[in-house]
């Protein structure tokens, strides 16, 4: 992924910039979680599950988004972020279990869970989302659940037997060195996100 100067606009575009900030995954963690599921996509494609799977390298934590922001409001939120990412202490994070929303029956999305460190990255979720706010850009006021979507659903359809898959899923833990700014570039085949600008978190003194 290429990365950007939060206010600079790409020429090519004449809308909003679609956004979010999240945690990024560290490439051996991807790797972990996509060996784990490489026999679990199998399994869904035997069911007969029509599931549209993240790519590897595609793979967050999303702490807030932002559907459309022009160059100075990127400036703004680059702002906000670096000045509570200098506040905020790095912490350790593990990935692990399964579950999907809304439910099995009917999901939406499936996901992995946090087994180390929710508390730290649901603080650091709710700081963001208030700093984001303070900018002009309010959240959902739903409470922030901590996970990593690893695959969605348009359908009604029993998602039991993949998520007991994937709950056996246990990747080992790592560090959060930063908050990262992406941009989501939509189109016909997998979303693509391009890295935009990192905020480092506080070091231990």
């Amino acid at each position: 992924m290429t990365e950007r100067p939060p206010g600079d606009k790409d020429p090519h575009d004449s809308a909003g910039a679609r956004v979010f900030l999240a945690v990024g995954i560290p490439d051996a963690t991807r790797t972990v979680i996509d060996e784990g599921l490489r026999d679990i996509r199998k399994l869904a494609s035997e069911c007969g599950l029509n599931l549209r799977w993240v790519e590897k390298d595609a793979l967050h934590l999303t702490l807030a988004f932002v559907a459309s922001v022009d160059p100075l409001g990127l400036e703004d939120i680059g702002s906000a972020i670096e000045t509570l990412s200098a506040d905020t202490q790095l912490f350790d994070l593990a990935l692990g279990g399964g579950g999907a929303f809304p439910g099995l029956r009917e999901p939406s999305i499936l996901w992995l869970g946090v087994t180390k460190g929710s508390g730290p990255l649901i603080s650091l979720a709710e700081a963001v989302q208030v700093a984001m706010a303070s900018v002009g850009y309010p959240q959902s006021p739903r409470p922030y659940r901590p996970h990593l979507t690893i695959a969605r659903s348009r359908r009604i359809q029993d998602v039991g037997a993949i998520v007991a898959a994937a709950s056996a899923i246990s990747a080992p833990p790592f560090r959060v060195p930063e908050v990262v700014l992406y941009r989501s570039h939509l189109g016909t085949g997998p979303a693509r996100y391009e890295r935009l600008a990192g905020f480092a978190l506080k070091s231990a003194q």
